[in-house]
């Protein structure tokens, strides 16, 4: 079959303007007579084709329904720009249609003469907005000044927020939440008053205040609920209720506070810090009795707070001391979170020593040196001694064995005592005790070294008290040793030696000729795997002959020095005979202690002036802990609450009831206390995971600081965890 060939395809032989009718030649791009573009691309094919054709002779689309299309696109951007306009998005409108002004095709001019008048208004509104926005924005600011938050919002939310920029944007939020918490606080306050909840008032006349401190109203009204609130808390002093008194204190604004009101609410805090420690405190003591004194003076009319006096008193007065705890009790339990009930270790009941009178007026103080005199004597755990050797015992006359004189030379205080022993039994022949002018831990501006101010103190001992023919044993701080627990298998006595020299070597940075060490090694334990306990106390040869000479200058010769540490262990040791170490040969008691899992230990905790040695001692081992913090520091803390000097601060840590806001001014040493408590708790719990076996059954207070009012509660007490 021939195909046919197809029909060629006839050009126009002139285009025709359709602006101005116009005929032009075929190869004219521009009407002659008016100058219109004649021709344009085909939106399809791109084919030339005339702006009158109704469909592309090349590809056949439809022009005409392309050039709607282009109409219609052209009229949406119209009626978007308007959007953006009342949006006040000028900028964006004018951007859309600026192409559409810029139409010169016949058949889009409507289009553009559209666009061009839109522009025009958009253009015209867009400066009048501007002007009246910087306007408001300006005023705002004044207003803003003037802290009238309400103001700012009336008139910036009259501004666009396309014209608000960010830091007005800012202030706009701001002032909106405080108008928004502002008529919050009103609605409470209308409820509050209509309700007399004056404490509510109160509080919330405070917040309005702090937003509107010239607010006339507000302050009026302050003035009002004050006098509410202090009659209501004047009520509550009478009844004794404290803690509702200040309450009522706390919420009368500030802006209606006076001088005396101030005095009355710190003497009202004053008066229920006292009722708290009344209520709380373990023991019946002088302090406790001066503070409950205070408190019923506060509330004169309070029944219960003056018999609580009476009842201090009585307690005090009808105690007969024939135990180790010199204090009556004031609560029925006094729970230690160490183990067992704590009490304070004031009078050793050993050979009955705790009935010399230096017991009653030091209690708990002399423990270290009990410990120093009872080694001396050849009493205690532990045997070993620092820096002295044996030939070196001897002076020129020979020293009485039966007698010896403890020395514990504190930072605060001198502490002797000479013991002797006749027949097995143990007296008090002596005592010293002599408080140094000032602490050597104590922060002054003075340049005196310690030795300086321990040896006046040193040099009257040794003139009052004659030494010639007497053992003298020293002990010295804690803090100048350092200690290790350890266990080592049971080994002949040569190889534990050499094993135990291997310990020292490996734990010690230091030359052996440098150090001195004094180990004592406990029994071995047959029916567990732990080994033979090992302790290695080890202090610098310098420190010690730098100490001796200290010593040796004040007049006194020294037969043993032993660090307070192992001196306290000596004496409980000795106090308490259920620590008594087991006859090694004894395999009754040894079977009769190792056939129970776990073994029973005292907890000791003795607060000096600067440190704070927490004990624990079991029948067959034991270890300790000294914290570098005592009741020296109350002290310096009392003294920057109370704006006193260190002297002062002295006699308000004996008598807190004098400070004039205990609760504010004795915080700091309650804070203080629990945080020695927190380290401790660490200390111990750390111990513990490697000696599940102790068991404390009881724990003791000792030291000078224990005495401290509140140390005990803090630091020992269970439930102030």
């Amino acid at each position: 079959m021939t195909m046919s060939s197809p029909q060629e395809i006839t050009q126009p032989t002139s285009y025709l303007c359709g602006n101005c009718n116009t005929e032009n030649a075929t190869n004219a791009k521009f009407c002659e007579g008016c100058g219109h573009h004649l021709t344009e691309p085909c939106s399809d094919c791109g084919t030339t084709v005339s702006l009158s054709q109704n469909f592309c002779g090349k590809c056949g689309a439809n022009l005409v329904k392309a050039n709607q299309q282009r109409y219609g696109g052209y009229e949406k951007k119209l009626i978007e720009a308007v959007k953006q306009t009342k949006l006040h998005e000028y900028e964006h409108a004018l951007a859309l249609i600026e192409n559409l002004c810029q139409l010169n095709d016949y058949r889009f001019r409507t289009v553009a003469e559209q666009a061009a008048t839109a522009a025009s208004k958009i253009k015209k509104l867009r400066d009048q907005t501007s002007e009246d926005a910087a306007r408001k924005i300006s005023e705002a600011r004044k207003a803003l000044a003037e802290e009238d938050s309400a103001k700012v919002v009336s008139l910036l939310e009259q501004v666009p927020s396309a014209l608000r920029d960010a830091e007005i944007e800012k202030i706009f939020q701001r002032a909106k939440a405080t108008v928004g918490e502002t008529r919050a606080l009103q609605d409470e306050l209308r409820s509050g008053i209509a309700d007399k909840n004056w404490l509510l008032v109160g509080g919330l006349l405070e917040q309005l205040l702090a937003l509107f401190p010239e607010e006339s109203r507000y302050q009026e009204l302050s003035r009002k609920v004050r006098e509410k609130l202090v009659r209501d808390a004047k009520s509550s002093i009478a009844k004794g209720k404290f803690a509702a008194a200040l309450e009522s204190f706390h919420a009368i604004p500030s802006y209606a506070s006076t001088e005396d009101l101030e005095k009355l609410v710190t003497s009202t805090s004053k008066a229920s810090w006292c009722a708290e420690q009344v209520s709380n405190e373990p023991f019946a003591t002088a302090i406790l009795g001066r503070i409950a004194l205070e408190y019923a003076k506060s509330a004169p009319s309070f029944q219960p707070a003056e018999q609580q006096v009476k009842d201090i008193a009585a307690r005090i007065k009808s105690h007969q001391v024939t135990t180790r705890c010199p204090l009556p009790r004031w609560k029925p339990s006094n729970r230690s979170w160490l183990g067992g009930e704590f009490l304070l270790l004031g009078h050793p009941q050993m050979h009955a020593l705790g009935k010399h009178e230096a017991f009653r007026l030091h209690p708990g103080q002399l423990s270290v040196a009990l410990g120093l005199a009872l080694q001396g004597l050849g009493h205690g755990r532990i045997k070993g001694q620092f820096g002295i050797k044996k030939k070196k015992l001897l002076g020129s006359r020979r020293k009485k064995s039966n007698l010896c004189w403890g020395l514990d030379v504190g930072s605060a205080s001198l502490k002797a005592v000479l013991l002797e022993e006749t027949n097995g039994e143990i007296t008090v022949l002596d005592t010293f005790v002599e408080t140094l002018a000032i602490p050597t831990c104590r922060k002054t501006t003075e340049s005196d070294s310690p030795t300086h101010q321990l040896l006046p103190a040193l040099m009257k001992f040794a003139q009052e008290k004659n030494t010639d023919d007497i053992s003298v044993w020293a002990g010295f701080p804690s803090s100048e040793t350092a200690t290790h627990f350890i266990s080592i298998p049971s080994l002949k006595e040569k190889l534990t030696q050499q094993l135990i020299e291997k310990e020292i070597a490996h734990k010690v940075p230091l030359s052996r000729e440098d150090i001195e060490v004094v180990t004592w090694i406990g029994d071995a334990d047959p029916e567990s795997l732990r080994g033979r306990p090992v302790t290695l106390s080890i202090a610098r040869k310098q420190y010690l002959q730098d100490y001796r000479d200290m010593l040796t200058t004040a007049g006194i010769a020294v037969s043993g020095l032993q660090s307070n540490s192992l001196a306290l262990l000596n004496f409980v040791a000795c106090e308490f005979t259920e620590l008594a170490e087991c006859d090694a040969d004894n395999s009754d008691a040894d079977h009769a202690v190792t056939s129970e899992p776990e073994e029973d230990a005292i907890a000791f905790v003795d607060c000096g002036a600067s440190s704070t040695t927490l004990l624990i001692a079991s029948r067959r081992d034991h270890w300790f802990l000294t914290l570098e913090k005592g009741s020296e520091a109350v002290n310096s803390l009392i003294a920057r609450s109370a704006k006193v000097t260190s002297e002062k601060a002295e006699q308000l840590k004996r008598n807190p009831a004098d400070l004039t806001d205990p609760a504010k001014q004795y915080a700091t040493v309650e804070k203080s206390f629990l945080e020695s408590r927190a380290r401790l708790e660490i200390a111990l719990g750390e111990m513990l995971k490697k000696n599940e076996q102790f068991s404390i059954t009881a724990t003791w207070c000792l030291g000078g600081g224990s005495l401290t009012h509140q140390w005990m509660r803090l630091v020992t007490a269970h439930e102030e965890s």
